[in-house]
């Protein structure tokens, strides 16, 4: 890390399954579909509801 350019920069991101899936549903409801995930499988219809308004 000592690097000037960063963490990003040192490491090749773009084979992550965890970083595709982080820029497919990337903007402000993302850690409130991931705690929705933890759990398992969820149907479209599940999240939209566990989401605030």
């Amino acid at each position: 890390m000592s690097d000037s350019q960063g963490f990003i920069a040192s490491h090749d991101h773009s084979n992550c399954k965890a970083e595709l899936a982080l820029r497919v549903i990337q903007g402000r409801w993302k850690l409130l579909i991931l705690r929705e995930l933890i759990e398992g499988v969820q149907r479209f219809s599940h999240l939209k509801r566990a989401l605030p308004g």
